[in-house]
């Protein structure tokens, strides 16, 4: 128990004090920081505290290409508009051509129906959007007849629990940051006005 004991204090009570510390010490910087923080992410990811909504699209032989980073991607253009599917999230029959293209590789789509979530402020139009693809019509090199492929209602609920279980930790995070830096504010408050002389 003793050992538990010794453990909880060095590596939680006393780094969380240290921590503390340093806030009330640098409160201005904290404060600074924070606020940047919130800013950016809303920049970012304004979707953290703005409503989305579920936007569908379909394009006709839309211009595109396979990325091979550390993530697989396709990438679909109309003009200056990019949507990117992130080959992990889609079904198995695009995970599978995703794996079998080539880098920067252009598919031969006739078709291509997908949602993206959206929301009332969007900071570049040219940013591009994640989708899940639904439906697709492509002619492969193998087969001159166009190739349907179709996702169910549960694949599409399931990215979309994916997108929303992001949106919701980076939102509690900053309700944390939200809260501690308030918390901070309310002890500098307190203890400034018990530090003046009456």
């Amino acid at each position: 128990m003793s050992k538990i004991t010794t453990w909880l204090h060095q590596e939680l009570i006393q780094p969380a004090r240290h921590i503390w510390q340093l806030t009330l010490k640098y409160f201005a910087l904290f404060i600074i920081a924070s606020a940047l923080f919130q800013a950016i992410t809303f920049l970012i990811i304004p979707s953290v505290w703005l409503p989305t909504k579920i936007e569908h699209l379909t394009l006709k032989k839309p211009e595109n290409h396979i990325n091979l980073g550390k993530t697989q991607n396709i990438v679909l253009q109309q003009g200056y508009k990019k949507y990117l599917a992130r080959c992990t999230w889609q079904i198995p029959e695009i995970k599978q051509l995703c794996e079998s293209a080539a880098h920067h590789q252009q598919l031969n789509i006739q078709s291509v129906q997908f949602i993206y979530l959206s929301t009332t402020f969007q900071l570049s139009k040219g940013s591009k959007k994640e989708v899940f693809i639904q439906a697709m019509s492509l002619v492969t090199d193998h087969t001159a007849t166009a190739r349907h492929i179709h996702a169910t209602t549960q694949q599409q609920q399931q990215w979309l629990q994916a997108q929303y279980q992001s949106t919701h930790i980076i939102r509690m995070l900053l309700l944390i940051n939200m809260l501690y830096m308030a918390l901070a504010s309310w002890f500098k408050i307190r203890h400034r006005s018990h530090s003046v002389p009456k």
